[in-house]
């Protein structure tokens, strides 16, 4: 959950099931007063099925991190790696037609991603295939990479 201020909403993104058995919808509900809990709208798919959807090889574990001019929409798919879709602030939450692969490794579950105030760097991390270890990974405005040392 994220407070979106381009529309003074507060967005909860989560993942609700399909009848196709290997893909989960990326969805968000929104809410103007936190104070209000019985407001929060219905689910609203985010992204819209086309060819280039993460989700048709079982995209879950979905997060959201804005910039300064996009809104970033970071999932992980069951065949090991994670997906970075865009759109621009005035766009969110539709869009995110503009995709890219962030990462390929073991990747398993979980994408928690954090802008690294004073660095310009972007920290993930995510939960490996095998051992279930907890991995970090660093990127600038491209692909992540291993961080050195243990984790």
């Amino acid at each position: 959950m994220f407070f979106f201020r381009p529309n003074q909403k507060w967005y909860l993104v989560y993942q609700v099931g399909v009848p196709s058995p290997n893909m989960m919808w990326v969805a968000c509900s929104t809410i103007s007063d936190i104070a209000a809990p019985d407001s929060w709208t219905q689910a609203t798919p985010m992204l819209d099925g086309g060819k280039d959807d993460p989700r048709k090889v079982g995209g879950l574990d979905s997060w959201v991190i804005c910039d300064d001019q996009r809104a970033h929409l970071l999932l992980t798919s069951l065949d090991g790696k994670m997906w970075r879709l865009w759109t621009r602030l005035a766009d969110f939450p539709r869009g995110g037609d503009r995709r890219e692969l962030a990462l390929e490794t073991k990747v398993f579950e979980a994408s928690p991603t954090y802008l690294l105030m004073g660095l310009d760097q972007y920290l993930t991390i995510i939960e490996e295939r095998g051992r279930r270890d907890d991995k970090a990974y660093l990127a600038d405005r491209g692909r992540f990479r291993r961080r050195s040392g243990r984790t």
